[in-house]
C-alpha cells in the first residue's frame, strides 16, 4: 500500500503533446492555412487575406526546417495570390 502512495504522477510536458506533435504543427499549420485561402478564394476573395499569412510563415518556415509540406504550402498561398 506505501507504494502506491509514494509514486507521483508526472504531467506531461507540452499539455501532452510530443515533440513529434509539436513538428507537425510547425509544418502542417501553413499548408492548413493556405488551402483554407485556395479555397475561400472562390467566395468574395477571402483568401486574399489568408494566402499572404500563410505565404510569410511558410517562407519564415522553411528557413528553419526543409519540408514538401512547407514547399506545397508557399506554392499554394502563390497561386492564390495570383488568382
Amino acid at each position: 500500500m506505501s507504494e502506491e502512495y509514494g509514486q507521483i504522477e508526472q504531467e506531461p510536458i507540452n499539455g501532452g503533446f510530443s515533440a513529434e506533435d509539436a513538428r507537425r504543427g510547425f509544418v502542417r499549420t501553413p499548408l492548413i492555412i493556405s488551402l483554407f485561402g485556395l479555397i475561400l478564394s472562390v467566395f468574395y476573395g477571402v483568401g486574399g487575406l489568408l494566402s499572404p499569412i500563410s505565404l510569410i510563415m511558410g517562407l519564415r518556415r522553411i528557413k528553419i526546417r526543409r519540408s514538401d509540406s512547407l514547399k506545397w504550402a508557399i506554392t499554394i498561398s502563390a497561386v492564390t495570390i495570383a488568382l
